[in-house]
């Protein structure tokens, strides 16, 4: 999905009436859990983009898949010759 498809979708403005597809951006805030919003620069007015939240939640399962797992197998402090140098 690209970002001019997603803009798209709110325009013209509800508030202001601006339907200049330059006079809008979209933006994620991150800190929110990934919530996508396209903001009108007018009226400063945001939107929800419910598309845009499916899109992104695709990309984080796929991210998720393809990430391998790592195991990690801590040894005994007797076999470890880092920790022998330590003492």
């Amino acid at each position: 999905m690209k970002i001019q498809e997603i803009i798209q979708e709110f325009i013209p403005c509800e508030v202001c009436g601006n339907s200049d597809i330059s006079n809008f951006y979209f933006h994620v805030f991150a800190h929110w859990g990934s919530e996508p919003f396209v903001k009108c620069c007018e009226c400063e007015e945001e939107y929800y983009s419910k598309s845009a939240k499916k899109a992104l939640g695709g990309i984080e399962k796929a991210r998720k898949a393809k990430k391998p797992r790592v195991r990690v197998t801590l040894r005994p402090e007797e076999d470890c010759e880092i920790m022998e140098y330590a003492k």
